[in-house]
């Protein structure tokens, strides 16, 4: 029933409501880091042009918005991977990132699944195949057997 009034009165978690100062339940839980992609060209985050934004899974992200956010985000550029291949079969956290995000979607033609819910593999079957940016790429269950 507590739980049903908390939700009723728009809450998203159950609150203490004990009034003691040193009640443990009370205390403020500390918030959670939250990563969100958001694709954008520099000039545009510096004021130098205006070309909208990319929100995967939601699309286009008007300039206003895409500045709005930059202004309180953490911002981490997407460097380009090294040109080398990274050793052994699976790629790095790093590498994997930078394809999810130039991928986008499944590569297999026509099919629009978001890179998210896809597997990354070797084009070339690996060891063949070198784990190298332009040799990977995202791929859904369906359509990657």
């Amino acid at each position: 029933a507590d739980a049903l009034g908390a939700l009723a009165a728009g809450l998203d978690e159950m609150r203490c409501q004990c009034g003691l100062p040193d009640c443990s339940s009370a205390q403020r839980r500390p918030g959670t880091d939250v990563v969100i992609h958001v694709l954008a060209e520099q000039a545009t985050l510096e004021g130098d042009a205006d070309t909208p934004g990319y929100l995967p899974g939601f699309g286009p992200l008007p300039v206003t918005a895409l500045r709005g956010l930059a202004v309180t985000a953490k911002l981490k550029p997407l460097l380009k991977p090294s040109t080398d291949p990274e050793p052994g079969y699976r790629p790095s956290a790093a590498l994997a990132e930078f394809v999810r995000l130039r991928d986008l979607t499944c590569r297999f033609p026509g099919c629009d699944q978001p890179a998210e819910v896809c597997d990354i593999d070797h084009t070339i079957p690996f060891p063949v195949g070198p784990t190298h940016p332009w040799k990977v790429r995202f791929v859904c269950r369906i359509d990657g057997g």
